[in-house]
């Protein structure tokens, strides 16, 4: 698998990047191991070329315990990020990266992806945002769009909801408020990252194709 993203809107070079849910978070760190995995793209250790790097957004704020946010993938850039930032950066196994995945994901963060194509090959990250130091989630809250949602809205079960308001408290983008006692959606502020749907004790949040955003990525359909 050379090329594990291709979209015809070529986001990457009109956004920062497009936020992905979980599930197709992990998917899509399996498709870039196993991209970066072929003997060409090795690093010289001969280990897969998965960075963990220290994002600079926490740095601007108290918060201390979310500092290493970024999960690169791609050749030569990985050894780069390792030799230009060795006090920053980690070489990680796939296990790990799975486990930074979901621990981030049971924090309430944001994943976001970010691609280029370069003259050493394809570089791909995930990110994973905490909304309360990510610069570029600030950059959102004041109206300026850099990231491409989704493709998902998320959607309240009317008979599960029992309006707690739980998952109100972690949505990064305020697109939900409680009111009659269930809970609403503001279709112009989600952004179907899905953090809200992980943190309902009742089961009553689901994400749905939001006709109105761009496709959604779909690992299990790329080419």
């Amino acid at each position: 698998m050379k090329r594990i993203l291709n979209f015809k809107d070529d986001f990457a070079k009109k956004f920062h990047g497009k936020i992905i849910p979980t599930r197709e978070a992990l998917k899509l760190l399996k498709a870039m191991v196993d991209s970066c995995s072929i003997p060409e793209r090795a690093l010289p250790n001969g280990k897969t070329p998965v960075v963990l790097f220290e994002s600079p957004c926490p740095a601007s704020t108290s918060i201390s315990s979310v500092a290493e946010v970024c999960i690169f993938a791609g050749e030569l850039h990985a050894s780069e990020t390792i030799r230009n930032y060795p006090g920053k950066s980690r070489q990680i196994n796939e296990d790990e990266a799975v486990r930074i995945l979901e621990t981030k994901n049971a924090k309430g963060h944001v994943h976001y992806i970010r691609c280029k194509e370069t003259k050493s090959g394809p570089f791909y990250a995930i990110c994973n945002c905490c909304p309360e130091c990510c610069e570029t989630m600030k950059v959102e809250h004041a109206e300026v769009s850099i990231l491409v949602p989704s493709g998902y809205i998320a959607v309240v079960d009317p008979h599960k909801c029992i309006g707690c308001g739980q998952c109100m408290e972690y949505c990064p983008f305020g697109a939900m408020n409680l009111r009659d006692k269930r809970m609403r959606i503001n279709p112009r502020k989600c952004m179907g990252c899905g953090v809200c749907t992980n943190k309902c004790r009742k089961d009553a949040l689901s994400l749905a194709r939001n006709r109105k955003h761009p496709e959604p990525l779909l690992v299990d359909k790329l080419k």
